[in-house]
């Protein structure tokens, strides 16, 4: 569909960003096929029905920064307690799991995220996170600091979580230079329509203070969690963990609420076409 006057046809990503439809469909789809059907009707839905106001690379920065604000207002709290949650000895162990798995899987995250897309890559990132969560819980209920095997458990969980934080954050990293990059070629092709000289402003400084923002946010609720109930009881529980859970599972299901960025234009722009 055209606009009245003159072509609004938007370019696409250069090369080495493009993510056309049909690119998506393979990239992002296919992989998606082995997950449950909640998973193929949401990336049905949001291909055909997406809003214009939806479908810009703003909104999908504060979508992204939704994703690790729901992750992290658990996370940073199940991190900075973790010495009163599990016992001193158990905290350093879970800790130790957790950066060293994490370094050693950023050496080959890249490849994950070339396989499975980032927004999938970013899914199974955040269940990594679930799983010191469920760890926990079971730590509560069944085990304790004498029990060997829940100790076990909280140290491979946070094995785990290690290994998905690597995708998650190098997913991160990819899809928000993809998202200025794509916010970058609609600007300047808007100044072309409008017969404006002189080069247009990078929008990755932007977006990314965006992302950082909404992020952060996350500090202000697991600090807030944290002052009423550590405050009271400073221990872990199963009901604190099961809120931890919940949290991490809104994150999870976040993630598919992304939209690649070829789909994505200007919010002035409701009739371009997207290639």
């Amino acid at each position: 569909m055209r606009s009245r006057g003159r072509s609004s046809r938007v370019p696409p990503l250069p090369v080495h960003h493009q993510t056309s439809t049909s690119t998506y469909n393979e990239k992002e789809r296919k992989p998606s096929r082995d997950l449950k059907t909640m998973f193929a009707i949401i990336d049905n839905l949001l291909v055909a029905h997406a809003p214009p106001w939806y479908r810009t690379p703003k909104m999908q920065t504060v979508t992204l920064g939704i994703v690790f604000f729901w992750v992290f207002a658990a996370y940073t709290t199940i991190q900075f307690y973790s010495a009163s949650t599990y016992g001193s000895d158990l905290a350093a162990d879970c800790v130790s799991a957790v950066y060293l798995a994490f370094t050693l899987t950023c050496l080959v995250s890249p490849g994950v995220i070339n396989k499975w897309g980032c927004r999938l890559s970013m899914f199974w990132g955040v269940l990594g996170y679930a799983s010191l969560v469920l760890a926990s819980l079971l730590y509560f209920l069944y085990g304790g600091e004498d029990v060997v095997w829940a100790r076990r458990l909280v140290v491979l969980a946070g094995a785990v979580l290690g290994c998905g934080a690597s995708t998650l954050w190098t997913a991160q990293g990819r899809l928000i230079l993809q998202l200025a990059s794509r916010a970058d070629e609609l600007d300047a092709f808007d100044h072309i329509q409008n017969g404006e000289k002189g080069k247009s402003n990078s929008h990755t400084g932007k977006l990314m203070g965006l992302f950082w923002a909404i992020f952060q946010c996350s500090s202000l609720v697991g600090g807030s969690i944290s002052f009423i109930y550590y405050n009271q009881k400073p221990e872990g529980s199963t009901a604190l963990y099961s809120v931890f859970l919940s949290f991490i599972i809104m994150g999870a299901v976040s993630t598919q609420l992304l939209l690649p960025p070829s789909m994505l234009q200007n919010p002035n722009k409701k009739d371009d076409v997207l290639d």
